[in-house]
């Protein structure tokens, strides 16, 4: 029996907050503050910032959902930490 894993409060709390920064660098580029976001949109900004930043050796703190190439799961912290996993954030 397989148990659904689940972003913590806290975790949830700093996606929020990662989201909304996306969403206001995107707004200050395009210099509008009336435009609804795709989510699609934001998350691949997040995603290309936190890749460049791990492979510049910095460490990206997005809650994320691991999958190993083994099929096991789990929830950390840090984005990037498992470079031959499959991860998502959202």
């Amino acid at each position: 029996m397989s148990t659904e894993l689940e972003f913590t409060d806290e975790q949830l709390l700093r996606l929020d907050i990662v989201e909304e920064a996306a969403r206001q660098f995107l707004n200050t580029v395009a210099e509008t503050d009336d435009t609804v976001w795709d989510l699609d949109d934001v998350w691949d900004l997040i995603y290309e910032a936190s890749d460049r930043l791990t492979k510049r050796g910095r460490r990206v703190r997005i809650p994320t959902h691991v999958t190993t190439p083994d099929g096991k799961e789990y929830i950390t912290d840090w984005y990037g930490e498992d470079e031959h996993a499959d991860v998502d954030a959202k």
